[in-house]
């Protein structure tokens, strides 16, 4: 029987959703400087301003929790959306025959501490976490989950 506890499991990073960020704290600011300057703004730029910055803030957030990856020792689910749900099993024997763990970070991804994780269980298992945070770190866990399963391979091959 299959032990398919999960092991690990990843977010995007709102890191990766800095510039949207910035853009509802600009559209937010834009009202409350017309109040200091004591300056007349119309209602309905007023509404505009606000549902703009507060959509743009759940569309961000709604975007960020549709993205997860599960990690066990046999396979990685790739689950997007909310409602209509994808699910990908990347499926290998076990964690162990993993072959390939790259990171892969932009200047600015590199700054802010985020990147895209590329893994291949050879051949057609390749697949990207993307946007996830301290991709090093998270790289050498996947590596330390290898080295448990290959060294409890070894330890089953050696007692036959």
């Amino acid at each position: 029987m299959s032990d398919n506890k999960l092991v690990l499991v990843l977010r995007k990073t709102r890191k990766a959703f800095l510039p949207e960020y910035f853009c509802v704290l600009v559209l937010l600011a834009f009202p409350i400087y017309f109040y200091y300057m004591k300056m007349e703004i119309n209602s309905l730029v007023l509404y505009l301003t606000m549902g703009m910055a507060f959509f743009t803030l759940g569309f961000v957030e709604l975007s960020r929790a549709m993205s997860r990856y599960e990690f066990s020792k046999e396979k990685l689910t790739i689950i997007d959306g909310i409602i209509k749900r994808h699910k990908k099993h990347v499926s290998f024997y076990a964690i162990g025959f993993l072959t390939d763990i790259n990171v892969s970070q932009s200047a600015l991804q590199r700054s802010l501490g985020y990147g895209t994780i590329y893994v291949e269980g050879g051949g057609a298992n390749a697949f990207a976490i993307k946007d996830v945070s301290e991709p090093h770190q998270v790289m050498e866990k996947i590596e330390g989950l290898i080295s448990m399963e290959r060294k409890s391979i070894h330890k089953i091959q050696n007692q036959k």
